[in-house]
């Protein structure tokens, strides 16, 4: 799988969002922000991600947030601490990740399981 299908957006009632072993993917699109409904996202093992999606910070749902085994993903976007809802931030063998958000600072409550990068 090199990119998602498109219409992803009309998923509007999706509730957990995971993506496992894609090593071809590259990016992710940014309709995953019509998503509004999604309380789960989780990407694991996409070795070629270098992004995450602009505009996640429309996700207001979004409780856990995990990704695992990315190891081309550069940086995460600073929207990540506009995710008011957010609880669970768990990121691990992201190699190439050199710092997270100073706005994680804005969270109310968050509990960062799990940092190996």
């Amino acid at each position: 799988l090199a990119s998602l299908p498109n219409k992803l957006e009309n998923l509007i009632s999706l509730v957990i969002f995971n993506i496992n072993y894609c090593s071809s993917l590259a990016i992710l699109s940014n309709e995953l922000k019509n998503l509004t409904s999604l309380n789960t996202f989780e990407i694991n093992q996409c070795s070629r991600l270098i992004s995450l999606p602009n505009k996640l910070n429309s996700l207001t749902f979004l409780t856990t947030l995990k990704i695992i085994e990315c190891s081309s993903l550069t940086s995460l976007l600073y929207e990540l601490g506009n995710l008011i809802s957010l609880t669970t931030f768990n990121i691990s063998g992201c190699l190439s990740l050199m710092s997270l958000p100073y706005e994680l600072g804005n969270l109310i409550s968050l509990i960062i399981s799990y940092i190996s990068c």
